[in-house]
């Protein structure tokens, strides 16, 4: 297997994020797709020889695989169209005399067929766009984990060289992500994962910003310091108010009025492994994916779907949060 460098990782997993969202549209194991694919890129990078793999490497392969679209298309074929047999049927019309029954029925009979026929549309219309609707709510879910996924490849090549601390929460109250001057584009290159497929509020291309715009909480909220529960992000709030209040940064360990003390995220000095599985990093806005709940990203890099009402996704911490977000952006 080909050796790539931290960067051309983290691009690969997003190409590979993306084949396997539109595989699950075509094919019942998507999963097979995305191997196949795999394949095909790493056995064009053997061809570089047994060495560490760079962006740009990894960039002209996948300009030779195509685009993820032509990727899928081209290992999944579309299944073959439906036959369409036509049957042309000479029938002679029957008079009023043949038949024995006036042209008026028959005119009645017709209009209640096409009265039916458009009612038996209806109801088959009302059966199956649920399905569909359903089907690609799944897909941009399963894109929006893919994005989280990401952060947390980030999160792990900062802390990485960072003595283990998370990046830090940017210094601008009510901006719960990222610090932009110590990320990007260093760590983060593609701002398109700040945004979820299912948020329609969110910019369409955030890489048409500048880096300060780009990166905020259009879809998804960052704590940099350890939260439990509803009432701690009351608390939290209030540590971040105040400590801004105070001119003070915020990469540090936060304390709140009321004494509670919020950890700096640290995944050397932290956590135990089995509790970095518990530890909150990022989320989704309540409303990407009602009404069911939203994708979480944990300390360990791991991200799981919870149900509206299982903390972080509960309406008292989106309230806490956005007490003290600033006035709605105006994009250009």
């Amino acid at each position: 297997m080909a050796r790539w460098s931290t960067e051309a990782q983290i691009e690969l997993s997003g190409y590979l994020g993306k084949v396997e969202a539109l595989a699950e549209q075509r094919t019942t194991n998507p999963a097979g797709a995305v191997a196949r694919i795999r394949e095909r890129i790493e056995s064009a990078a053997a061809a570089a020889g047994d060495r560490e793999l760079d962006v740009d490497i990894l960039r002209r392969i996948l300009s030779e695989v195509g685009r993820p679209e032509q990727a899928v298309a081209d290992t999944v074929p579309a299944p073959p169209p439906t036959p369409n047999v036509q049957q042309t049927v000479h029938v002679q019309p029957m008079t009023e005399r043949q038949s024995g029954v006036p042209c008026f029925v028959w005119g009645i009979v017709g209009a209640g067929c096409l009265v039916m026929l458009l009612v038996l549309g209806s109801i088959m219309a009302a059966v199956l766009l649920p399905t569909l609707t359903r089907s690609r709510e799944a897909a941009r879910r399963a894109s929006c984990a893919n994005n989280l996924k990401q952060m947390g490849l980030i999160m792990v090549m900062f802390a990485t060289e960072h003595q283990g601390k998370t990046p830090p929460l940017a210094d601008k109250l009510g901006k719960w992500m990222f610090d932009p001057g110590t990320i990007y584009p260093e760590y983060l290159t593609d701002t398109l994962i700040l945004v979820c497929p299912s948020d329609a509020t969110a910019p369409d291309d955030p890489t048409s910003l500048p880096p300060e715009k780009a990166l905020d909480d259009y879809s998804y909220f960052y704590l940099a310091h350890r939260v439990r529960n509803d009432a701690e992000m009351a608390s939290y709030v209030n540590a971040v108010k105040a400590t801004l209040a105070r001119g003070e940064s915020l990469d540090q360990d936060l304390t709140a009025p009321d004494g509670t003390v919020f950890p700096r995220l640290n995944r050397e000095e932290g956590p135990s492994s089995t509790q970095e599985s518990e530890v909150v990093v990022a989320f989704d806005r309540l409303g990407n994916h009602l009404p069911s709940g939203g994708n979480v990203l944990f300390l360990d890099g791991h991200v799981t779907f919870r149900k509206v009402g299982q903390f972080p996704m509960t309406q008292a911490v989106m309230d806490a949060l956005a007490s003290v977000e600033q006035q709605e952006t105006t994009y250009p």
